[in-house]
């Protein structure tokens, strides 16, 4: 989300071509509804946050579209959950980023 989508492409096919039988875990925001990156309750305080930390949201991609993304990519979707999802059942005190979500994809072709 920090990449502008083609330097995401050029990485993720770099890594495949380097390391054939990599794996990576990486975690990725939604598009809001006007197509923006960002979370689905925006903050101003985060927002002004991240600018001063020079961490600006750049890209971002559709759920539904992701395996494709990755498949173009050297890559196969191998799990894709929510932050909510994955800390279900689990004692936090804070409640996980809506809109984000935490994929694990394989250069390796299963099965």
């Amino acid at each position: 989300m920090y990449m502008p989508l083609d330097a995401v492409r050029a990485l993720f096919a770099q890594m495949a071509a380097a390391a054939p039988r990599s794996w990576v875990a990486f975690t990725w925001l939604e598009p809001l509804a006007n197509g923006r990156p960002g979370f689905r309750r925006p903050s101003r305080l985060i927002d002004v946050w991240l600018r001063w930390r020079g961490e600006p949201f750049l890209s971002s991609k559709a759920r539904t579209g992701l395996a494709s993304f990755l498949d173009s990519i050297g890559f196969v979707l191998q799990m894709l959950d929510t932050s909510g999802d994955l800390l279900k059942g689990a004692e936090v005190t804070e409640r996980p980023i809506e809109g984000e979500y935490v994929a694990l994809a394989s250069a390796v072709r299963l099965g």
